[in-house]
């Protein structure tokens, strides 16, 4: 429930019956039969559509597989946050076993766990100093290795990937509509961690990189979604539609161009957000 790419969390059963304690009968028995009814009446509004708009055999397949990928996405964050758990138990039970930071523990390479493990040898302080701004793992397919580089050194190799020029006195950018609704306002938060989540307020218009099961909080929240990252099948367009908001990904830049306040509107006819004032 609140499990995320960055950490795990056990939830006690407490949890769980002070939500339940907000529902009336009637109303959880009211969400419980529109779970159940809900993979049908999908079935049969996709069955509807194709005949409404004559759609081919070719595209109803597209839309066949697009819906598949849709579902495999969560499928795969489920055993993700299984796996998650499991590692969080190991690193709990390393740090208490070799009295070492858990935090270090993230910058460790898979050879590093196994030396460490072993041989009871840990990496350098200045090792993890070094790792905490840049550190990033590349695979090799041709030679099937992997290269790990952090520090400077590091930062010279990404750096050409996170280069992104932009005018900053442009006013609109463009984007891909995932979640289509009517035209929106909004004032801009720019949520870059779980941390920023505090700033949302009702009706605030959502910029992320992209976002996360974790990112419920904020979305729910949210009068619109726009993201620099992502596509059709990605989290914040699955989550957006689900909720019925307007949602716009892979602009790039929107979490570069826009601040923190701004009055942006955002267009899912056209796939364009405007900054409307600053």
């Amino acid at each position: 429930m609140l499990n995320s790419y960055h950490h795990t969390k056990v939830l006690p059963i407490s949890y769980f019956q002070e939500r339940l304690d907000t529902l009336s009968l009637g109303e959880a028995k009211k969400r419980l039969k529109t779970l159940q009814s809900f993979p049908e009446e999908t079935k049969q509004a996709k069955k509807k559509i194709i005949k409404k708009y004559h759609l081919s055999n070719e595209v109803a397949k597209i839309a066949q597989r697009l819906s598949f990928c849709i579902w495999w996405q969560d499928l795969r964050k489920k055993y993700i946050f299984m796996i998650n758990h499991q590692l969080d138990l190991y690193v709990d039970a390393i740090t208490v076993h070799f009295k070492i930071d858990a935090h270090k523990l993230h910058y460790y390479t898979v050879e590093e766990l196994k030396i460490l493990l072993e041989k009871n040898k840990q990496i350098s302080q200045e090792m993890i100093k070094n790792r905490l701004n840049y550190f990033v793992e590349i695979y090799h397919q041709k030679e099937n290795s992997v290269e790990h580089s952090f520090g400077m050194r590091c930062k010279q190799k990404i750096q050409p990937f996170l280069k992104q020029t932009f005018d900053p006195a442009q006013k609109k950018l463009k984007g891909l509509v995932v979640s289509s609704g009517k035209k929106v306002q909004g004032k801009a938060k720019i949520i870059l961690s779980p941390k920023d989540f505090s700033k949302m307020q009702k009706n605030d218009v959502l910029v992320c990189p992209m976002t996360a099961p974790d990112y419920i909080v904020a979305m729910r929240k949210a009068v619109a979604i726009v993201t620099d990252e992502g596509g059709m099948t990605c989290h914040a367009a699955i989550v957006a539609r689900e909720l019925g908001i307007p949602c716009i990904v892979a602009t790039k830049i929107a979490t570069k161009l826009l601040k923190d306040n701004d009055l942006v509107e955002v267009d899912t006819e056209l796939g364009i957000v405007r900054k409307l004032s600053e």
